[in-house]
């Protein structure tokens, strides 16, 4: 059957505007896991030692391959080693710190692997104890690690199948497509009339 040029046009130009307007409200994302919000927070000044440093991050992270270090005023690391999720979903992590520290300020760093989409991310904060904190003390949290360890790419691995799979099974399609509909008992559904 041959559909007039009029209404190919029209049809073209409504999947084009659906398009359009199915994209334009897909929500903001981000790419990788930066932290929400911490306790204590990013450039605080609070009057003690906290016992436990607690990071929201946006995505769910994966603990075994994440970690979270703490220096204190001196440079030496003041966290103990037992990193925990605080949350069902994921994206909390918490770390406990050594009792009996000085005041001044405190550098969280972190490096975590997104368990969303598979990349390393190394935000961080600053904060300090009864010391105010300059704010170009703290790292970026869109500072973005360039290092593929072997279990990250060991974590990436089957998504990277995947995504070949997909797109293998849409070229063959493709490929296959015009042979197949060369095929005429295919092609015709009612041919016995």
């Amino acid at each position: 059957m041959k559909y007039p040029q009029n209404l190919k046009i029209i049809l073209l130009a409504s999947i084009s505007v659906s398009c359009i307007l199915v994209i334009s409200t897909i929500p903001v994302s981000y790419e990788h896991a930066f932290i929400s919000s911490s306790t204590p927070n990013a450039y605080e000044s609070v009057s003690s030692v906290p016992s436990t440093i607690d990071i929201i991050f946006s995505d769910p992270v994966d603990i075994k391959y994440s970690k979270i270090e703490v220096t204190g005023p001196n440079g030496n690391q003041v966290q103990n080693n037992d990193l925990h999720y605080t949350n069902s979903d994921h994206t909390g992590l918490e770390i406990t710190l050594q009792s009996g520290l000085p005041n001044g300020i405190y550098t969280v760093s972190t490096k975590v692997l997104d368990a969303t989409d598979g990349h390393v991310t190394t935000p961080g904060i600053v904060f300090g104890v009864n010391t105010k904190v300059s704010q170009n003390l703290a790292q970026s949290s869109s500072d973005i690690s360039t290092e593929i360890s072997i279990p990250e790419a060991i974590a990436r691995f089957p998504t990277l199948v995947a995504q070949v799979m997909v797109v293998g099974a849409a070229s063959a399609t493709l490929w296959l497509w015009k042979p197949v509909s060369r095929i005429s008992w295919l092609n015709c559904i009612s041919c016995n009339k």
